[in-house]
């Protein structure tokens, strides 16, 4: 594993790393567009709660969001293995109300995590006609 720049590692007076680091917000293409927006948040909302120091660091310093959508649960499943095994921080969110299906998962400001990522669409994307895909 390369050596990365984490905002727990930057000290309060240091400004943010000159690569913009950003959460990467990941939810699923399979849901409705309401849904995935829904299901972002109760991810994000469990990221400042496992990680509130990664979180303000984050905040403070830098407060750039990745919305990124992959095709199906298991695609989002595979991209936490992933993370696991990298050491990249993450929070995920599985819906009560979908049997406990993982729904969409935050993924710490790294450059591990934008790397594993960068190949993923925005989320919400419209095609050519206005409709999300």
């Amino acid at each position: 594993m390369r050596e990365e720049i984490r905002f727990d590692q930057v000290a309060d007076d240091q400004e943010a790393p000159e690569w913009n680091p950003k959460l990467y917000v990941v939810t699923r293409k399979d849901l409705i567009p309401g849904a995935q927006a829904c299901q972002a948040i109760h991810a994000f909302a469990e990221f400042q709660d496992k990680h509130p120091k990664e979180y303000q660091k984050w905040y403070k310093n830098s407060n750039y969001l990745a919305f990124l959508s992959v095709k199906d649960e298991m695609k989002l499943a595979s991209y936490v293995f992933r993370a696991k095994n990298a050491g990249v921080l993450y929070a995920e969110f599985k819906e009560p109300d979908m049997d406990f299906q993982l729904t969409a998962v935050v993924f710490d400001a790294t450059l591990d995590a934008r790397e594993m990522l960068k190949h993923e669409e925005s989320a919400l994307k419209k095609n050519i006609w206005g409709q999300a895909k």
